[in-house]
């Protein structure tokens, strides 16, 4: 199935300041490194998720299910990926799907009204786990009792890697990753500092 990665690695730029503040102990830098690039990737897991809560009306932890870090960045191998997996679409019971007279009522997107299936039903069903149906044959008045009346394919919205690449996040998402990068590198060069300081010291 499709899916969406991102690398994260550290440019020679980006390890300028780095190797500058450890040009005494050089073994030191893959390790905070290593460090940067993993606090980068779970920085940015929690960046994506927020943003997809920008787009659509999803709980926080439904907007972090479909993504994970594929490996951690070790002094050996300095690298990382960010994924948005291919899971299946979800739900419609995850986007507030409610009940009604005319049907089923939910909203996917945050901007815009609620959208509605007529005839649906199964958000107040226990025993179909609260998900959205519809019958094939829909009873009418006055209609073949005998006509079949099984239930359709459960109703589903997006999956959230189809949210992902809808809104184009691909280019929001390698911006992002570059600027929390340097900022990690940069509190890594700082915490190294202040461990060498006096105050740091003091008892």
């Amino acid at each position: 199935m499709a899916t969406s990665k991102l690398d994260i690695e550290v440019t020679d730029k980006g390890l300028a300041e780095l190797t500058k503040t450890l040009a005494d102990t050089p073994k030191q830098i893959p390790k905070e490194t290593a460090i940067a690039i993993n606090k980068t990737a779970k920085g940015h897991i929690i960046d994506i998720a927020k943003e997809f809560r920008k787009h659509i009306k999803i709980n926080v932890k439904g907007s972090k299910e479909a993504l994970e870090q594929d490996h951690k960045a070790t002094p050996k191998k300095l690298g990382t990926i960010v994924r948005v997996k291919p899971m299946a679409r979800l739900s419609l019971k995850r986007f507030g799907a409610k009940q009604s007279k005319a049907g089923v009522s939910y909203q996917i997107a945050k901007q815009g009204g609620k959208s509605v299936i007529p005839s649906a039903f199964g958000p107040n069903i226990a025993r179909l786990g609260n998900h959205v149906f519809t019958r094939k044959n829909p009873y009418v008045p006055g209609g073949d009792k005998n006509a079949n009346r099984a239930l359709s394919k459960m109703k589903k919205g997006p999956s959230m890697l189809a949210v992902y690449e809808t809104h184009k996040m691909k280019k929001w998402s390698q911006k992002q990753v570059n600027v929390r990068l340097n900022k990690e590198i940069q509190k890594r060069v700082d915490f190294i500092l202040y461990k060498r300081s006096p105050e740091a010291k003091k008892p």
